[in-house]
């Protein structure tokens, strides 16, 4: 009788482990093709969103050129607006580099930045950024717009050839106030480049640009 018992374990031991183990790999190959099909949907996922992340990339530069294009037009109209002079100045100039809003922050040290465009025959050909590191009493933040005018085919051609150009290094410049643009004299030999920097009371006599640097923002 115990030996009958016996064998019967024995057979049921020897069916049982097998069927086991087929069930615990059909378990496993379900797993791997379950895991298989969500990583592929992952990947078709992943890239069906790239493209379209790139595009929204490229609109918000687009829409970004756009309002800085409509900043620096406005800040043209209003130096031809407010600054004596301003209308002749354009006229004569090679170039005209508008700056429509320049930000300094910080406490002691502080930085500035803007973007501007650059003017050519009454063209807007290029955009650029500024920007500069302030020493001095500041609290918060400040903002002026400032415009070059390129009174030289030479000037104008060293400064679009230079990868970052630093005024009061790469050209002189010559910071205009109320009195010198009312008084400038284009017939003569004017300076190479002059600069116009003014806030809300108008025109900055007391303006330093030495250090401020200016890269193309398309290089």
């Amino acid at each position: 009788m115990k030996t009958t018992i016996k064998t019967g374990l024995i057979f049921l031991l020897a069916v049982a482990v097998p069927t086991g183990t087929v069930l615990a790999e059909e378990a496993d190959q379900r797993s791997n093709a379950t895991a298989s099909e969500i990583s592929d949907e992952s990947k078709n996922t992943r890239a069906m969103q790239k493209p379209a992340s790139d595009a929204q990339a490229r609109t918000g530069e687009n829409e970004s050129r756009t309002e800085l294009r409509a900043n620096v037009e406005k800040a043209l109209s209003e130096f031809k607006r407010q600054v004596v002079g301003s209308s002749e100045v354009i006229d004569k100039a090679a170039g005209i580099l508008v700056f429509p809003q320049i930000t300094k922050a910080g406490i002691g040290i502080g930085g500035e930045y803007g973007r501007g465009g650059l003017y050519i025959d009454n063209e807007l050909v290029e955009f650029y950024s500024t920007r500069s590191i302030s020493v001095g009493l500041q609290l918060g933040v400040q903002s002026k717009s400032m415009i070059l005018a390129f009174m030289s085919e030479d000037a104008l051609k060293n400064f679009r050839g230079a990868s970052s150009y630093e005024l009061g290094v790469d050209g002189d410049v010559t910071v205009m106030d109320l009195t010198t643009s009312r008084t400038l004299d284009l017939s003569k030999a004017a300076p190479s480049i002059l600069a116009y920097v003014w806030g809300t009371k108008g025109l900055m006599a007391d303006v330093s640009l030495s250090g401020t640097k200016i890269s193309n923002l398309d290089t």
